[in-house]
């Protein structure tokens, strides 16, 4: 929003009334309209764990993180609701990930994608390396660490 419409807003006595709005409408959603958004894949069978607690259906979600044990969160009473669990859990370690590429970059040696500055590569179909040790094509020297 302009300043000029800001100005006009405040003179009319409606600055603020869009967010309400937008408030209301969110305060009133249930569990089965939230949206899963940042999952990047569609879910993996390995990723649930089904159980049954004096009758009642339950799941777990399982959690990985190359170098680190799987983690096991839940119960939850649907799949949708380990889902939404997930898709927060990751909205949360997003917010490290800046300090996870300082620390890449301390580390990293120089290769093919050395210039860019986006962050990690997404490990995808489409990026797949063209040949092994494609992602570090410096040289030996400078890969000796097996990157």
């Amino acid at each position: 929003m302009s300043a000029t419409q800001v100005e006009n807003h405040k003179e009319k006595g409606t600055v603020g009334k869009e967010l309400a709005l937008v408030k209301a409408k969110a305060s009133t959603s249930t569990d089965d309209s939230e949206r899963i958004v940042l999952l990047e894949m569609l879910p993996k069978k390995e990723w649930f764990i089904r159980t049954t607690f004096r009758g009642k259906v339950m799941w777990y979600v399982r959690l990985a993180i190359t170098g680190l044990r799987p983690r096991i969160y839940g119960p939850f009473s649907t799949k949708r609701a380990g889902l939404l669990f997930l898709d927060g859990a990751i909205d949360k370690l997003a917010d490290v990930w800046n300090e996870v590429n300082d620390v890449e970059k301390q580390y990293s040696c120089r290769g093919e994608f050395q210039h860019v500055s986006w962050g990690p590569i997404i490990e995808h179909p489409l990026a797949a390396p063209r040949e092994t040790g494609a992602l570090c094509a410096g040289s030996a020297d400078v890969c000796r660490q097996g990157r």
